[in-house]
């Protein structure tokens, strides 16, 4: 990848794909905000960069919640649909719909309520104009837009032109992985199961497609890889009654993105990012290996940008067993105690503008929590650690930055200068020297998809300033001091500022 960076590329990055009808939880919340900062970094060294989300909006999970929602009034079902019917006109729809989900998954056991539940996907299915479709469509608008009011809130964007949000049920209805799975039959890369137990389906064999050559005569795959390749088994792409699975449609989307780039703009798209859970690398090798023999353009440049999950002291989170920290309870538990300390502080008495900048230093804290690891680690989330004005932490930051902001308040402005007409203090040489690396570190950082590394710098470069702030004077000092010093904080802002637009963290102006 260090050396795709020294040209400048078409890049499509997919994060933040939440399922419809269950709850938008951390563990979304850590790949959306990896994914759009990878993005934006990308972009900031001047990719033309395609945003990309996959919204799950169809399958077991969304008949469960349908189901629940069918079934909400049944006297029989009264204790597991307590919640739910508490929230039934809530404003926040995943709210409702997630305590359907979750009723609906906690009553599956039931061999009638699992055939009910099975009889409605297949209607579903079967007839698209049916009164299932109607129901779902208006289900799935409400939590479309609850997914667009928490990703507007979080800073995330999405390319418009062309739309780059895609749904699980469009690449149902227009059968793309069965196209996909029926070209790889053809071409000999799949292959139709004649055993009792899975006769009839469709499956990649990597054991034979190892040694697997190009039209050319060339062989797909390296020596060095031919290993790892064979240790990949066997993945279906096709059920024996002919429907597809999660992989059929994700290949039949790889294909679909690369086809709309071109179509859209012309160009041909370089490269596809796909940023999603650790817990998927096999899925995702086995996909990407398919891709490339499928001769894919560009199928080298696909890439899984996995993560470790974040983690509650009890354990790994699960939405069915209705576990799960959601991120409406974080954000507002954040937003809580963020907007405790504003008010302890009293440095801002309006209180429209103390519900938005607690608001600033909620939404900051936990999305820099999510990222100031690398993606290799999980996540144990202290609420202490993440909103303390000190140390490795959003609010430090934004302190540092709103503090800066009043040390220059009507200084001169202008540009540092290239000699500062003085010797400087050790703190100040600090802070010239931290900001000069700064090119570098948003470069590395996109070069390695790894936001960590500018939350690091920042967090270096927020200490530096304090030392300065501590050191040395800047209003009042002589003309030389003076035009130098409010040029080096204007540059600090300016830097941080950055850092936080490429991060997607919100930054007020005063604390």
């Amino acid at each position: 990848m260090t050396e795709s960076l020294h040209n400048k590329r078409r890049i499509m990055v997919e994060y933040a794909q939440p399922n419809t009808h269950k709850d938008f939880h951390v563990g979304h919340l850590r790949n959306a905000s990896i994914g759009q900062a990878i993005a934006n970094l990308l972009e900031f060294q001047g990719h033309g960069v395609y945003k990309a989300t996959y919204i799950g909006d169809v399958g077991a999970h969304v008949a469960k919640a349908m189901w629940g929602e069918i079934h909400l009034s049944d006297q029989q079902y009264a204790d597991q649909f307590a919640e739910a019917i508490a929230v039934k006109d809530s404003p926040d729809r995943l709210l409702f719909w997630g305590s359907c989900y979750r009723a609906g998954n906690l009553l599956s056991d039931d061999p009638e309520v699992k055939q009910q539940q099975r009889a409605w996907l297949k209607a579903w299915e079967d007839n698209p104009d049916g009164e299932e479709r109607r129901s779902w469509m208006q289900s799935r608008n409400e939590c479309d837009e609850a997914f667009r009011a928490i990703f507007d809130e979080l800073l995330l964007q999405f390319t418009a032109e062309p739309d780059l949000w895609f749904y699980e049920s469009t690449v149902d209805d227009t059968k793309l992985g069965q196209k996909t799975a029926q070209e790889l039959l053809e071409r000999g890369i799949a292959e139709i199961d004649d055993s009792e137990e899975y006769k009839g389906s469709m499956f990649v064999d990597f054991e034979k497609q190892a040694d697997a050559l190009k039209p050319d005569g060339t062989p797909v795959f390296r020596d060095d890889e031919k290993k790892k390749i064979r240790k990949l088994g066997k993945m279906v792409i096709l059920r024996s009654d002919g429907t597809s699975l999660y992989q059929t449609k994700e290949l039949g989307l790889a294909k679909h993105k690369f086809d709309l780039i071109r179509e859209t703009t012309g160009s041909e798209l370089q490269e596809s990012l796909y940023v999603v859970g650790a817990e998927q690398k096999l899925y995702f090798q086995q996909v990407l290996a398919i891709l490339r023999l499928w001769g894919f353009p560009n199928a080298e440049n696909c890439r899984h940008i996995d993560y470790e999950l974040v983690v509650l002291p009890e354990g790994k989170m699960s939405s069915r067993a209705g576990s799960i920290v959601s991120y409406r309870d974080l954000r507002d538990e954040a937003l809580r105690r963020a907007e405790e300390t504003v008010r302890e502080k009293g440095i801002i008495t309006d209180e429209a503008q103390i519900r938005e900048t607690a608001q600033a230093i909620a939404i900051a804290a936990i999305k820099y929590t999510m990222l100031q690891v690398s993606g290799s680690q999980q996540i144990v989330f202290d609420f202490e650690q993440a909103l303390s004005f000190s140390g490795r932490s959003a609010p430090y930051l934004q302190y540092a930055y709103a503090r800066a902001g009043k040390l220059i308040e009507g200084g001169p402005d202008g540009p540092v200068p290239d000699e500062p007409g003085y010797a400087l203090d050790p703190s100040e040489l600090a802070l010239v020297r931290l900001l000069s690396m700064w090119p570098g570190t948003a470069r590395r950082a996109a070069e390695k998809y790894e936001p960590a590394f500018v939350c690091t710098y920042l967090y270096e470069l927020a200490s530096a300033f304090s030392d300065f702030y501590r050191d040395c004077r800047v209003l009042g000092e002589p003309q030389p001091q003076l035009v130098f010093r409010t040029a080096l904080v204007r540059a600090f802002r300016q830097v941080v500022s950055t850092g936080f637009r490429l991060l997607a963290l919100p930054l007020p102006e005063a604390m």
